[in-house]
């Protein structure tokens, strides 16, 4: 019961007091204690948007139906078959739909912790570019770990998401999304002295890398597929 505790502890601390928290309760906790906390708070609110659905009489297969009307309207997808897409009472019913909740909630602790790992490996990279190597008193050391803990607390955010969930529009994921920006940026700024600008910097690196490296294939792909053309016809005219 006391480990209990302490978790909604640190997360109500975390989510109230973020300063605070990377200041002082944060250089105590080991790195199972942190992954612990963010893969803990993700399972919650796993849990609590399965809650939600539930009131709401939805399941995950209705957002796949709202995003298959937004859709309709390209030649890939108009001819889908509408039984892939069915409905909110119909699709809470099936085996699919109850299927795909189950797998929501029980694989969500293994998916968080990719996450962290993979996110962590990008913030990592950003922080090697955009940190300062200066030694300061109380500056943590660039190590890949220490991403992967700052991103399993970012994460924690997911808890203020899906309390909102009852939000039209996703506003509660919206919340969470800045919430957890926020989060991140101030305990990149607070564990590595640096400055708020260049702390929001590394956190929307992965982002940015992510964009120039999807540019980066589809030229790639281009190029290859334009030299092929020419090599196939260009000599057909000599």
């Amino acid at each position: 019961m006391s480990t209990l505790k302490q978790y909604f502890r640190d997360l109500v601390e975390l989510l109230t007091e973020p300063v605070r928290f990377f200041n002082v309760r944060y250089p105590a906790l080991k790195t199972t204690e942190v992954l612990t906390l963010g893969v803990g708070s993700t399972w919650l609110a796993a849990g609590l948007a399965w809650v939600t659905r539930r009131v709401k009489h939805e399941s995950i297969l209705d957002g796949m139906r709202q995003m298959k009307e937004q859709l309709s309207q390209l030649p890939l997808w108009k001819d889908l078959p509408d039984t892939i897409w069915q409905q909110g009472a119909e699709s809470g019913n099936s085996t699919a739909a109850k299927l795909m909740e189950f797998s929501t909630v029980a694989l969500s602790p293994i998916q968080s912790l990719l996450n962290f790992f993979i996110g962590g490996i990008f913030l990592y990279f950003g922080a090697l570019i955009l940190i300062p190597r200066d030694p300061q008193e109380g500056k943590d050391r660039i190590e890949l770990v220490a991403f992967i803990r700052l991103l399993a607390l970012g994460a924690c955010t997911q808890v203020v998401g899906a309390v909102m969930g009852f939000l039209p529009l996703n506003l509660g994921g919206l919340v969470a999304m800045i919430y957890s920006f926020c989060i991140l940026m101030i305990g990149i700024r607070t564990r590595f002295k640096i400055s708020g600008l260049r702390s929001a910097a590394v956190v929307v690196f992965p982002g940015l890398a992510g964009i120039l490296f999807a540019g980066c294939v589809l030229v790639g792909i281009s190029v290859l597929f334009v030299g092929v053309l020419g090599a196939l016809f260009g000599g057909s005219h000599g």
